[in-house]
């Protein structure tokens, strides 16, 4: 059982209601005073946001009386210190750890949001055909349903609706989908996105779909780059930790920043793709090198330039893939496709393909993970500003620097976990974070 942070922030859970699948017009049961720890957890490379619910339940037997059988509605609503009122609702997947002892038993509870366990059982067979993100909008929205609650007399409990926030596409697709899940076609669609760009910019291919607390997102990877830190800067003091500040980062743990291995493996660097266009008959063979396309790309460090190490591994091929091409995937009209304009975005599958898994690979080259006070309004996809101090001997530093020049500076919220103490009434948050390129903006690196 996890115990309770000594620099977690205040909070007050006003309630977390379950509803019997029979019956969601009320819900069955205020389960507050039963439940000690839950977890809501977001990830940008998981399609929807997942939690789970420490419960311990003494002589009342909800798992019977209920009873508890999957796919019962879940209801959290908390208020931070600053009056501010977040709500949560998921659907039961799970009973694990099932520990049953002297009239009391003890539980975890899996839960998923209602989309989630929705996707498993929607099968599509219907066609889609536009811009690829105008697609996703549209395959999305076979997963909605009615979410209204409320707790006793609140008025203003919040309504939950399903928010989808799109990056546009500037390619178009056609599809016939196989009777699979909404989830695993977005997944397709993921590496084929080509965002729409300013100031006749290439643009990056490669999109990410997952879900947080708004509702959906298909957001292009250089969208969230770009996007810039919101909130305070986050700051982490070595010796004491104490609570004087609530962006004060209480412990941070660094993972693997260099896997060149699994790069080269990858084709990061730089790739051929070998197809056969099904709608020619033509066998291409198309190559691609990340050298050739950083310019292109948004970053959160400073680094200008491809560092020469990768520069170095961008000469030559470290990844063939195959696959075969078909040209009516990428178009719309009413016409069968033709590969006769160079100028059309469908005569550069394979580059793009290729980018977007070269793209994808280069997010994780800097891994850190941080605890804090709690920290409700931050959400996977999000950016925030760490300030990580210099460890160089102070006889050293140049110029005084403060924060270390390469650790510091804009990440990526790639997971967040919002773990809530909810029989003492506080949270912390624990942040997986990743970017592109070391260094803080606007100041040079040394990484050459």
């Amino acid at each position: 059982m996890a115990e309770t942070k000594p620099y977690a922030s205040s909070l007050e859970v006003k309630g977390i209601a379950i509803f019997s699948v029979e019956d969601e017009a009320k819900p069955y049961a205020n389960i507050k005073n039963l439940v000690t720890h839950y977890y809501h957890i977001e990830d940008i490379t998981q399609a929807a946001y997942e939690a789970k619910m420490v419960v311990v339940d003494n002589a009342t037997n909800i798992i019977a009386n209920m009873p508890i059988q999957g796919n019962e509605k879940v209801v959290v609503e908390v208020k931070d210190t600053f009056d501010n009122t977040y709500n949560y609702e998921y659907r039961i997947w799970t009973v694990a750890n099932r520990l049953s002892a002297d009239r009391k038993q003890v539980y975890t509870l899996g839960l998923v949001s209602p989309e989630g366990l929705a996707n498993e059982g929607v099968r599509l067979v219907k066609s889609e055909k536009g811009k690829i993100s105008e697609v996703v909008e549209s395959l999305v929205s076979n997963l909605k349903s009615a979410k209204d609650y409320e707790f006793g007399d609140d008025e203003e409990a919040e309504q939950f609706g399903l928010l989808v926030k799109t990056d546009e596409t500037k390619n178009s697709c056609k599809i016939i989908p196989h009777r699979q899940t909404v989830f695993s076609v977005i997944r397709s669609l993921q590496k084929r996105g080509i965002p729409k760009t300013k100031n006749n910019k290439k643009g990056t291919a490669g999109y990410l779909f997952y879900q947080t607390r708004k509702g959906f997102n298909f957001r292009s990877f250089d969208s969230l780059v770009s996007a810039g830190p919101i909130g305070e800067d986050f700051v982490y003091t070595m010796g004491k930790r104490d609570e004087e500040s609530a962006n004060k980062i209480q412990e941070i743990k660094y993972g693997d920043e260099i896997n060149l291995m699994k790069k080269l493996r990858e084709g990061a660097f730089k790739s051929v793709s070998c197809y056969f266009n099904i709608n020619t008959g033509k066998y291409k063979e198309s190559v691609y090198s990340m050298e050739e396309v950083w310019d292109e790309m948004e970053h959160l460090g400073s680094q200008t330039k491809l560092p020469k190490g990768a520069a170095d591994l961008s000469q030559f091929p470290t990844r063939v893939l195959s696959s075969v091409i078909n040209n009516e995937f990428w178009y719309n009209g009413t016409e069968s496709a033709s590969s006769d304009s160079k100028n059309d975005l469908k005569d550069y599958q394979p580059f793009y393909l290729q980018q977007s898994i070269g793209r994808a690979g280069l997010m994780f080259n800097q891994q850190i993970t941080i605890s804090l006070t709690g920290h409700l309004e931050l959400c996977a996809g999000d950016c925030i500003e760490l300030k990580v101090p210099n460890q160089q001997a102070e006889v050293l530093k140049e110029d005084g620097v403060t924060w270390d020049p390469e650790n510091s500076g804009t990440f990526l919220i790639k997971r967040v976990t919002h773990q809530f103490h909810v029989t003492g009434n506080s949270v912390y948050t624990v942040m997986d974070l990743i970017r592109d390129s070391y260094g803080i903006q606007g100041s040079n690196s040394n990484v050459k």
